[in-house]
Order: C-alpha cells, then sequence, then structure tokens
C-alpha cells in the first residue's frame, strides 16, 4: 500500500516542556565522535552493498550477452526469478476474506450466525455498500453498546486494509481512528477491548497484513495498546511464535527481546531484515522507554549481530547489518 494514503492522517504530536531529569537523559544528544563513528560504520555497509549490486548487475548483462541454449537458460532463470518475487509482493488479502474470519472469532451472540453466512456469499459491491453504512453510523455515534462497537471496530479494521478501493480504505481508517476512542475501549482489559484483540489478533493473518493495520490504527492515539499488539503479532508470526508478554510487560519490549534474541540464531536472512523493521518499530513505540530501556539494549544487542548463514558480502546480511546500525543511532544504545 502507498505512502500517500497515510498523507493526511499524521497522528497529531504532543510536546511535553515538563523535562524530568531521566526524560533529560533518556534525550540526551550523541556526541559528535559517536555520530561519525556510527555513520563511518553504516556508510562501510552501505559500499559493500553498492558493490555487490554493481557487481550482480555485470553478471546478468554478461548472462544476458550470451548465445545459444546457454542464453535462453539465462532468460528462463530471470524470468522465473521475476514471477516469484512478483509473488512474493501479492497484495493484502480482500474483504471478504479478511472480514468474515474476523467476524466469526467474535463472542458468541455479537453477531448473528445468519448473518456470517450472508456475508461469505456477498458480492464485492454489496461489501463496499455495508462498509459505507458502518463507517456512515460510526461517525454518526449510532453505535453504542458493546457488541455494536466491537463489532464496527472489527469490520473497520478488515476494510481499512482489505477495502477495494483507496477511497474506501482511507474512510474506513478515519471512522476506526474515532471509534478506537470510544469508552468501551478506554480499558485495555476490557470486554470489548478483549473481543478486539481476539478476532483481530487471533486469526493467522500473517507479519504482512498486521504491520498493515498496525498502520491503519497508528494515527489514533487512544489506543495505542492495540497498535502495539498489533507489532508484537507482526514480529511472532515472524518468529513462528506465540506473542504472550507477562503481565508487568505492557509494552512487549521484554517479550521482544528475549524472543527474538532466543530465535535470532535459526532464522533466514530475509527473516533477519523483516525483524530488523518490526523491533525499532516495538522500540519506538514503547510507551515507558525509560523503564525498558534494559530490554531495548538487549534487543538491539541481537539485532547488531551478522545474520546466521550468510556469507559475509550477502545482500542479505549488509541490509540488516545497515537496518541496526540505524536503530542504534536512533535509539543511541552504543
Amino acid at each position: 500500500m502507498s505512502d500517500d494514503e497515510y498523507d493526511d492522517e499524521l497522528p497529531p504530536i504532543s510536546v511535553n516542556t515538563s523535562f524530568s531529569r531521566d526524560s533529560q537523559e533518556l534525550l540526551r544528544m550523541p556526541t559528535a565522535e559517536e555520530l561519525a563513528s556510527q555513520r563511518a560504520r553504516e556508510a562501510e555497509c552501505e559500499r559493500e552493498l553498492q558493490a555487490l549490486r554493481a557487481s550482480d548487475t555485470e553478471v546478468c548483462l554478461h548472462t544476458a550477452d550470451s548465445s545459444g541454449s546457454e542464453g535462453e537458460a539465462a532468460l528462463a532463470a530471470a524470468v522465473t526469478a521475476l514471477r516469484v518475487k512478483a509473488a512474493a509482493r501479492a497484495g493484502p488479502p480482500s474483504l471478504v476474506d479478511l472480514l468474515t474470519p474476523m467476524l466469526a472469532r467474535l463472542p458468541q451472540g455479537y453477531l448473528p450466525d445468519a448473518l456470517l453466512d450472508t456475508l461469505r456469499e456477498a458480492t464485492p459491491a454489496a461489501l463496499a455498500t455495508l462498509t459505507q453504512d458502518v463507517c456512515e453510523a460510526t461517525v454518526s455515534a449510532q453505535v453504542h453498546s458493546r457488541e455494536e462497537v466491537a463489532v464496527a471496530a472489527v469490520w473497520l479494521c478488515a476494510a481499512s486494509v482489505g477495502a477495494s478501493s483507496r477511497d474506501l480504505r482511507r474512510r474506513s481508517r478515519r471512522a476506526l481512528h474515532g471509534l478506537l476512542g470510544h469508552g468501551h475501549f478506554a480499558d485495555p482489559d476490557g470486554e470489548a477491548s478483549r473481543a478486539l484483540s481476539a478476532a483481530v489478533i487471533g486469526g493467522n493473518l500473517g507479519a504482512t497484513t498486521y504491520l498493515e493495520l498496525a498502520d491503519a490504527v497508528e494515527a489514533a492515539p487512544a489506543n495505542a495498546h492495540f497498535h502495539r499488539q498489533l507489532l508484537l503479532a507482526a514480529l511472532a508470526d515472524l518468529l513462528q511464535c506465540k506473542a504472550q508478554p507477562e503481565a508487568d510487560d505492557s509494552c512487549g519490549c521484554a517479550w521482544a527481546a528475549s524472543s527474538v534474541a532466543a530465535s535470532w540464531a535459526k532464522l533466514p536472512p530475509a527473516t533477519c531484515g523483516a525483524c530488523v523493521r518490526v523491533a525499532g518499530r516495538i522500540a519506538r513505540a514503547c510507551a515507558c522507554p525509560h523503564a525498558c530501556a534494559p530490554h531495548r539494549a538487549r534487543l538491539l544487542t541481537t539485532l547488531a549481530a551478522a545474520p546466521p548463514g550468510a556469507a559475509r558480502a550477502a545482500p542479505d546480511r549488509l541490509e540488516v547489518l545497515v537496518a541496526a546500525q540505524k536503530l542504534q543511532l536512533l535509539f543511541r544504545e552504543l
């Protein structure tokens, strides 16, 4: 999904001018020597990555100039590789594929079974019309009960990612942002919040879809807890485990640090790169950055290690190292 879909939905920025000593230490500006050293290491990785890509380009051009069966075989291999990459970049699931399983995971009594059966047979046009009705009912405050609020939130989550038109996705996100500020979602452990989490996160949607949903709700500061849950679900999918933070780990930073450390040596290099990006977002979304500093330090130390099983000049390895260095600089855990 393109970045311009979120241009007009940037989250509000609040500035707290009353800094404690701990806050001032957390926001300390790195010294010039620290910045220079970090940037030099990052530049070295970037140069190695560029040199490797240039080398790959020369090899591809040389192969393309080959004649006879060797050239044809190389061309066929290149076409196959492109098809595999195109398949890997497949878009998110459709609205009906997202919506009906989510609604089915709501507690019994939240939605009639007959309505679920009807939705499974609904056409894309009918679903789009129903989604517009849900948006209108939400914006005009026509949803009141706990069940109505939970069903509308689940519907808008699915539509924010799976609606067929860009305008409907944007409209669904705006309605969702307002709905997540509803009183029924004020308590992260309340029944409506638990029903929403079970419906949206309870299924195996995949890291890409969880990240799309996290993007959709990030601009709704009224429910930052749900945003962090989506990021943790994405990381758990990459690590092939279950996100189970302890009761005193509301941000999930401790769970993320221990889970990445336990799985890092077994991950393929490509997955390591995705883990770095998701872990960085989890650290950025932390609600108590000073208290979680030890967990963040452990997480960043693990991510800074070279991906296992990758050659020194492999692109995946270099991309992981560059991304990890950027995180180190961002969070100043040197």
